[in-house]
């Protein structure tokens, strides 16, 4: 699945505008772009392209000690390229340390292609020491449930010897084969009886 934060990258807000990079602030809380006025959100999102799968899981790690109210984070998938996001699961205020979250995606998303995210709401009108959300290891799995198509080769005659004995060839290269998940060259093909 796509990595969408990884190593020290974080969602990060900073109190300090002048500050390429948000790297303003001390590594253990957060503050306000310019003390604005009301609620905001950040949001780092990726692109999913699941066009076989289903079944899917999201699996990631969280960093986040906040309210829970003012201050939160949450998941989010959009389908329609970020234009609405729709809230999957808040992500559990877990302090200082490191949480591996487990979450099933909603069916509707099963081969498909959509945005997961992660929002970070803040009250902009305060400061606090809090830990702002911080997210890494992200990855997705699914399950492909349906079978290759094969269509096997015609009957092959053996010419058998005098005591009843012939050559098997290697017929695989006979066989015709498609997967929704797999192009036809990472597919393996196996015959009974081997060749020889």
């Amino acid at each position: 699945g796509p990595s969408i934060a990884g190593g020290v990258n974080a969602l990060y807000i900073t109190s300090d505008a002048s500050i390429v990079g948000c790297t303003g602030g001390l590594p253990t809380n957060f503050k306000y772009v310019n003390n604005a006025v009301g609620s905001a959100t950040a949001i780092i999102y990726n692109t999913v392209t699941a066009t076989c799968e289903s079944n899917l899981q999201l699996q990631f790690d969280s960093k986040l000690d906040v309210d829970g109210v003012n201050h939160k984070g949450e998941v989010i998938y959009s389908v329609d390229n970020g234009l609405n996001w729709i809230v999957l699961a808040p992500i559990s205020n877990n302090g200082f340390d490191w949480l591996v979250n487990n979450i099933a995606l909603p069916v509707s998303l099963n081969a498909s292609s959509f945005l997961i995210g992660f929002q970070f709401t803040y009250d902009a009108t305060s400061a606090v020491g809090d830990f702002p959300l911080a997210i890494d290891n992200v990855i997705i799995t699914g399950t492909d449930t349906t079978p290759p198509v094969v269509v096997c080769p015609a009957n092959q005659d053996v010419l058998m010897d005098t005591i009843c004995q012939g050559a098997i060839l290697d017929y695989t290269s006979l066989v015709n084969a498609t997967d929704n998940c797999s192009s036809i060259s990472n597919l393996v093909f196996l015959q009974s009886p081997a060749a020889g």
